[in-house]
């Protein structure tokens, strides 16, 4: 039976695009990603933004600046979401790019003063992160649709309102960042929400949010699913090139060849997870406990990583101890060498490429029985088809 990692995990807080390449392990793990796409389904947020953003412009108004800014980014990341085209092709359906559509009206930002204070102040250093700027252009161009909306399509309207609103809430920039947060806020509150993404600040933020209320089984339940993945990303991560052509295709057909190797590899994670937090009585103990689980199963992988040194190390000492092999190479070498008879018989030849076959396939017969044992032989599979 397969292993079965929590689904449905989407990649956050990115959209489809370059940042998705730093998301191997998560694609290991998952088997597959789920990426929004700058885009929806018809022209209408764009087409607010725009009309807003040109009015901006063209009264020289105090939210120009964003307004241009958001403008360069949401350009850049919907071109960089068709050049992704191409470059995940061959995860086919492995990846799948979703239309969402947010942030939302302005009562849903009036919701947010609570946690503003907490939140915003970890969101600041995503502004120098382009990729990270690319998701909150997107989502500031849905909130300008949603407030062109509201004001009945009223360009100056708009202004007035996100003009205001940035003073009371710190600055122009802090409507960019208080995107970030919406989307945060709104994944916490669906409770199930299950995201992965290599954003500190993020993180930070949603984690200033609190967590969703969990009883009973569904904590140590939430905590193993996310210990199994945190094994893995550090078992693997290393071995895990960019999602980048040509590495996203040899990645693909990996995952398509060892099946079964890398969901071995996600069963003992799983497994050690369980171990670990049932076994550890308080944080502390946890803490200490993964620390020492790391360092072990570290040197599991590379054990099974060996094993091709390993291998050749039995072969050599096979073939050093095998004096009939050693007599008839020695006929071959000195033939060569001209110190024995020109004509070795052909007898002596066969017998000593025999005896390297057999000895060969013993030995390579031992890796493959090795490997097939070992839960981290993925790795090695990774590692040996890869030299990304």
């Amino acid at each position: 039976m397969k292993s079965e990692p929590q689904k449905q995990v989407f990649v956050f807080p990115y959209y489809f695009g370059p940042a998705v390449a730093r998301y191997g392990t998560c694609l290991l793990w998952m088997g597959e990603l789920r990426v929004p796409v700058p885009g929806w389904l018809t022209g209408g947020p764009e087409r607010s933004f725009f009309e807003v953003a040109s009015r901006a412009h063209k009264l020289s108004h105090d939210l120009n600046p964003v307004f241009a800014r958001v403008a360069r980014h949401f350009i850049l990341a919907r071109r960089q979401a068709q050049d992704a085209v191409a470059d995940f092709a061959p995860l086919g359906k492995r990846i799948m790019r979703l239309t969402v559509v947010g942030p939302g009206t302005q009562d849903s930002f009036e919701a947010l003063e609570p946690l503003r204070e907490v939140c915003l102040p970890f969101l600041g250093a995503t502004l120098s992160d382009t990729q990270q700027v690319n998701a909150m252009a997107v989502q500031f161009v849905w909130r300008v649709h949603d407030t062109f909306l509201e004001s009945k399509e009223d360009a100056d309207a708009v202004l007035s309102t996100l003009s205001s609103w940035s003073k009371r809430i710190g600055s122009p920039d802090s409507l960019l960042l208080e995107c970030v947060l919406h989307r945060c806020h709104a994944l916490v509150a669906q409770g199930k929400a299950s995201i992965a993404t290599d954003s500190e600040p993020v993180l930070a933020a949603l984690s200033g949010l609190g967590t969703p209320m969990l009883e009973g089984d569904e904590i140590e339940n939430a905590r193993i699913a996310q210990l199994s993945f945190t094994l893995f990303d550090a078992l693997f991560d290393e071995y895990v090139p960019l999602l980048q052509p040509p590495h996203v295709a040899r990645l693909a057909e990996l995952m398509e060849q060892k099946a079964d190797a890398l969901d071995s590899s996600r069963r003992k994670c799983i497994q050690e997870a369980g171990r670990l937090v049932q076994d550890s009585p308080s944080e502390e103990a946890l803490s200490s406990a993964i620390q020492e689980a790391v360092a072990h199963l570290r040197d599991e992988v590379t054990s099974i990583l060996e094993v091709d040194t390993a291998t050749f190390s039995q072969l050599v000492q096979r073939l050093t101890e095998d004096k009939v092999l050693w007599t008839s190479l020695a006929g071959l070498i000195g033939g060569a060498l001209g110190s024995l008879p020109a004509v070795i018989p052909a007898s002596a030849a066969i017998t000593a490429l025999v005896t390297l076959g057999t000895s060969a396939l013993r030995a390579s017969r031992e890796r493959r029985e090795a490997l097939k044992n070992s839960p981290w032989s993925f790795a090695y599979h990774l590692r040996k088809r890869a030299r990304w």
